[in-house]
C-alpha cells in the first residue's frame, strides 16, 4: 500500500499537526476580529472614567479617607448590591433569600450602579476592612516595606522583653 502522508509522518502525527495548524489559524483570526471590534467600539462610544474609589484599591499611593469618602458619596441615594451578611441573615431560608433578592434586584436596571459596580462594591468593602488598620495619619496606606519594618521592630521588642539576664548579671548587653 502506498503511503499518502509526507515523508517521516505517520497518519496520527500528520493529523495532529494539521489540527494544530487549523486551531492556530482559527484562534488568530478570532483574536484579530475581537481586536477590530474593540477598536470600532472605542471610536463610537465614549469611555466612562472609573470612580476614584474603584481605582484606589489598586493604587499604592491612594488616600484611604478620600477613597472612603468618594465611595460613600457615590453610593448616596443609590440601591447597593446585596452583601453576603444580608444573605447570611436569611438563615438559608430560600423564601427570605428570594424576598431579599426581589426587594433589591427587582428595582434594578442593567444601567444601575448596583449592577454595573456590584463586583467593585464588594471588593471595595473587603479592601476597606483590610486596609483600615494600615492607614497612616495622612490617609495613605502603609507600604509593604513599612509593614515589614514595623513587624521587624515588634519582633525585636518581643525578643528583648523575653531575654533574661544571667544569674547575678543585671546588664542585658
Amino acid at each position: 500500500m502506498h503511503n499518502i502522508y509526507p515523508a517521516g509522518f505517520s497518519r496520527f502525527s500528520w493529523l495532529s499537526k494539521m489540527l494544530g495548524i487549523i486551531f492556530l489559524i482559527c484562534h488568530v483570526s478570532h483574536a484579530d476580529a475581537q481586536q477590530k471590534k474593540t477598536a470600532v467600539n472605542s471610536t463610537t462610544q465614549t469611555v466612562k472614567k472609573q470612580p476614584y474609589w474603584v481605582n484606589a484599591m489598586d493604587d499604592p499611593d491612594a488616600n484611604y479617607y478620600k477613597a472612603v469618602s468618594d465611595f460613600n458619596a457615590f453610593w448616596k441615594n443609590k440601591i447597593r448590591p446585596i452583601e453576603e451578611d444580608e444573605l447570611f441573615e436569611t438563615g438559608g431560608e430560600k423564601d427570605r433569600e428570594e424576598a431579599l433578592r426581589e426587594r433589591k434586584q427587582g428595582k434594578l436596571r442593567n444601567s444601575d450602579a448596583a449592577v454595573i459596580y456590584a463586583f467593585e462594591y464588594k471588593r471595595f468593602m473587603h479592601w476597606k476592612n483590610d486596609a483600615e488598620h494600615l492607614v497612616k495619619p495622612d490617609g495613605h496606606i502603609k507600604s509593604v516595606e513599612d509593614r515589614l519594618k514595623e513587624w521587624e521592630q515588634l519582633q525585636e521588642n518581643a525578643r528583648l522583653k523575653t531575654r533574661k539576664p544571667a544569674p547575678g548579671n543585671t546588664n542585658l548587653n
